[in-house]
């Protein structure tokens, strides 16, 4: 059902895909201009990976912002990230 659903809606020129699963074996970073608040924001997407395994690249990232922002390589409107997990 699933899959005849995205079909349809991909005929109809709609950006839909079966996936088969919403999960994937990767993390994934990305950066866009929130142009609300005049800043760019860097959104990382976590993956279907075990929860120690991902709670050690939320360190790492954490470690990396904080060791970039100490040297001003982030823009001055930067905040340090706030890790919220759903």
């Amino acid at each position: 059902m699933a899959a005849d659903l995205c079909g349809d809606l991909k005929k109809a020129g709609l950006p839909l895909r079966h996936a088969g699963s919403f999960g994937f074996d990767f993390g994934a970073a990305e950066w866009f201009r929130d142009t609300t608040r005049n800043r760019c924001v860097v959104r990382i997407a976590v993956p279907d990976l075990p929860t120690p395994l991902w709670d050690q690249v939320v360190q790492a990232v954490a470690q990396w912002w904080s060791r970039h922002e100490d040297r001003g390589k982030t823009p001055s409107s930067a905040s340090r990230p706030q890790v919220v997990i759903p």
